[in-house]
């Protein structure tokens, strides 16, 4: 099995390089869930983690030893509904069992780190575009094609991941929501709601 040496220091930067990223988180008209599993974490560290993006800003945080999905920075302030962070709270415990699940797949005698990228940018004419990839070790590994309704990817691996999820009672039909209808929708909510935390630096609400 073909798998990358494991590089924590090009990990993060990997994501922020896929095309299309860079020019997105320049942006406040993208909203991205950054997501990492380790396969070995350290005695009292996550095996899970996810932070949340509107543009350049952090928004969101969550890890599996919390299990609650978080508002980040300037976004505590936000006046949100009250179901809305239950909402990210469960899909993300969702997210968490499907990576954990996934790093399974290659056995237990080396250290793996999965990453993945989801989320969508409005473009100029308000056009949803959607996100989803992944990285394994620092390499890109597999994408989820929302047209298709499928996770592939060129290794092996990436095949079976996408396979196991595929078991999952309504896996599928929960990304291609996700990406088509709740981003776009919850992305326009913080913009509406959320306008002044965009431009907030300071530790005082916005």
């Amino acid at each position: 099995m073909r798998v990358p040496r494991s590089q924590p220091w090009g990990l993060a930067l990997l994501l922020l390089l896929l095309p299309g990223t860079l020019r997105a988180a320049e942006s406040h008209r993208s909203l991205l869930y950054h997501f990492t599993a380790v396969s070995n974490p350290a005695s009292g560290t996550p095996a899970f983690w996810v932070s949340g993006w509107l543009g350049p800003q952090q928004y969101l945080s969550y890890n599996n030893l919390r299990a609650q999905a978080e508002p980040y920075g300037a976004w505590v302030w936000e006046s949100q509904v009250s179901w809305y962070w239950e909402k990210e709270t469960t899909d993300l415990r969702d997210k968490e069992k499907l990576f954990l699940e996934a790093l399974k797949v290659f056995g237990d005698r080396d250290s793996y780190t999965l990453q993945g990228l989801l989320g969508c940018e409005l473009g100029p004419d308000n056009v949803s575009v959607p996100m989803a990839k992944y990285a394994l070790n620092g390499e890109e590994f597999m994408e989820f094609d929302p047209k298709l309704g499928i996770w592939d990817g060129d290794w092996p691996e990436a095949r079976t991941i996408g396979i196991k999820w595929m078991k999952h009672p309504e896996a599928v039909n929960k990304e291609k929501t996700f990406l088509l209808y709740s981003c776009p929708h919850r992305l326009l909510g913080h913009l509406e709601r959320g306008r002044g935390n965009l431009e907030w630096k300071g530790e005082q609400p916005p």
